[in-house]
């Protein structure tokens, strides 16, 4: 049996894990409505359908023409299974429209990120990267009250399975609000740091302007902290947006921000002493984060940089993670999801995927061990629900697989020892003062035990 101090989630879609969790299951066609209906009576219409995990448009187009016959009056929100794309009907999208006019984007800019599809006398939308996860926010707390509902259901998942403190990526100060007001009632127990989203259709400083009223009210709510701004500067390995190296095959994806823009954003925000959180799961989008870092650091504009996933990375850029207030979140049980999305029509068998450059570096957290560059770890959820212990699995099933597959070797296979101590560390909050009654037990094989835990 081990405790944990703190344990911690660094990485969290937070409020989208429960929300999933009642809504449809695209990934295994199930249709049913399940216990969302309890929220509301079955035959409303004033609360949004959220699904999660379809692959394939047409495959989905074709099955929600026959689903909407029976909820036609329903807002129907479904996400991809990466999260970076949503699919909506037409009542969902006549919801969104007024938000969709005043965006801070030109018509052009729209017309890129949200397609329309005509389909059996039906209309359908699906917005891409983060216009859809904008939306799919917006669309959520546009319910009265089903936001602290899936709030508390979410405080369930992740105390049910032992832990006690949570880095939620996806708040805005409608959240905040929410969460206070919980706490107010005697009913929020999880130790929660909240980061905002930021999207460069937004205004960035109507996001500063809701981050620092957040603080005003964080000393008098024990249970709250206000993180950072949330950018995404690339997509994702399974649906293959992520910005990679060219060369790298069917990996290939685009950088969602040029250099300027992105330079200039991150200095307003660390001009108001706010930290950055940045999406970057390609080595380019890496290599981004880190050029930027150190451009604005000889300007004399300095701040804390969270870099979130970072799957692959240039050798050459390894050393450059030895900076001060740069701060690493990695989830390696990411990319066993990754693996199974490439593995599509396109690409019948993993074997056909040519591996990327060999200056790349593949899940480089052994390095990092060696550099002594602290890492955090989470599971993205939801895209994959909290358990310890599943990214140490998912380091070495991924060693394995990457081996079998491309005869690869990966040297964290030949670190096994050290694993386990590091992915514990790894999941304790860092600040020993914030929740320091906290403790979790687990058992031989990671489970949590339901008995153990103490908190406060």
């Amino acid at each position: 049996m081990a405790s944990i101090s703190r344990c911690y989630d660094s990485h969290a879609h937070f409020v989208a894990a429960s929300v999933f969790k009642y809504g449809i299951d695209c990934s295994q066609n199930q249709w049913e409505l399940g216990r969302l209906n309890q929220l509301r009576g079955s035959n409303s219409d004033d609360f949004v359908i959220f699904g999660w995990g379809w692959t394939d448009l047409t495959f989905i187009l074709q099955r929600l023409s026959q689903f909407e016959e029976e909820q036609a009056a329903r807002r129907l929100a479904l996400s991809r299974k990466d999260g970076h794309a949503l699919l909506i009907n037409e009542p969902a999208y006549l919801a969104l429209q007024p938000k969709l006019l005043r965006l801070k984007q030109n018509s052009d800019w729209l017309l890129q990120h949200l397609q329309h599809y005509p389909f059996q006398n039906k209309h359908y939308f699906v917005l891409q990267e983060g216009l859809g996860i904008w939306a799919w926010t917006q669309l959520l707390q546009s319910q009265e009250g089903q936001l602290d509902f899936f709030l508390l259901e979410s405080q369930k998942l992740w105390r049910e399975a032992g832990f006690t403190h949570v880095r939620d990526m996806s708040g805005n100060w409608k959240q905040w609000q929410a969460l206070m007001s919980l706490e107010q009632r005697g009913v929020w127990h999880t130790y929660l740091v909240q980061n905002f989203e930021y999207h460069p259709f937004l205004i960035l400083e109507e996001v500063i302007d809701e981050i620092l009223q957040a603080q005003k009210f964080q000393s008098s709510h024990p249970h709250l902290r206000v993180g950072g701004i949330k950018l995404y500067l690339d997509g994702t390995i399974g649906f293959k947006t992520a910005a990679m190296t060219c060369g790298a095959g069917p990996f290939c994806g685009s950088l969602l921000w040029s250099d300027q823009a992105l330079e200039d954003t991150i200095a307003q925000i660390w001009a108001r002493n706010i930290p950055v959180c940045l999406h970057t799961i390609g080595d380019r989008a890496v290599a981004q984060a880190l050029t930027i870092y150190e451009r604005l650091a000889q300007k004399g504009c300095e701040g804390i940089m969270h870099l979130e996933h970072v799957e692959w990375v240039q050798k050459r850029d390894l050393p450059r993670f030895q900076k001060k207030n740069l701060v690493i979140h990695a989830q390696p049980c990411h990319w066993l999801a990754d693996l199974g999305l490439l593995k599509s029509s396109q690409h019948p068998s993993l074997e056909d995927i040519s591996l990327p450059d060999e200056s790349l570096v593949f899940c480089p957290y052994y390095e990092w061990l060696k550099l002594k560059i602290p890492v955090f770890w989470g599971f993205d959820a939801p895209i994959y629900y909290p358990q310890l212990g599943l990214n140490w699995r998912g380091l070495l099933d991924t060693a394995s697989m990457v081996h079998r597959v491309w005869g690869v070797s990966l040297p964290e296979a030949t670190a096994l020892s050290s694993w386990t101590h590091v992915l514990r560390v790894g999941h304790e909050y860092p600040d020993p003062s914030w929740g320091a009654c906290c403790v979790s037990d687990f058992d031989e094989n990671n489970a949590w035990r339901p008995e153990g835990i103490a908190c406060g």
